[in-house]
């Protein structure tokens, strides 16, 4: 199914990298899941990946003058690039 793995693992996973100081669940819905915790949590930065990004975030940021990152995917040398989908097997 979508996602991949469940909300309590990908919160792991994500915590556990060294620079995260905070992981959290979106509590939203859609595109713009992470709406109502931007106007609790007051960021910086607004960061997705290739897949995550969508005009309507880029527009919601400007208007509200977050930083918008995207980042790309690019696997290491020798190896295909890949999506999320593709790892799912379908």
């Amino acid at each position: 199914g979508h996602p991949l793995f469940p909300d309590v693992e990908r919160r792991f996973l994500v915590g556990a990298v060294r620079f995260v100081h905070q992981a959290l669940i979106a509590t939203g819905h859609g595109w713009m899941d992470a709406e109502p915790d931007i106007a609790r949590l007051k960021p910086t930065y607004y960061v997705v990946n290739e897949d995550g990004d969508k005009p309507e975030k880029h527009a919601f940021c400007a208007e509200h003058g977050l930083q918008y990152v995207v980042l790309k995917r690019v696997p290491k040398e020798g190896l295909p690039a890949r999506q999320s989908t593709d790892l799912r097997g379908f």
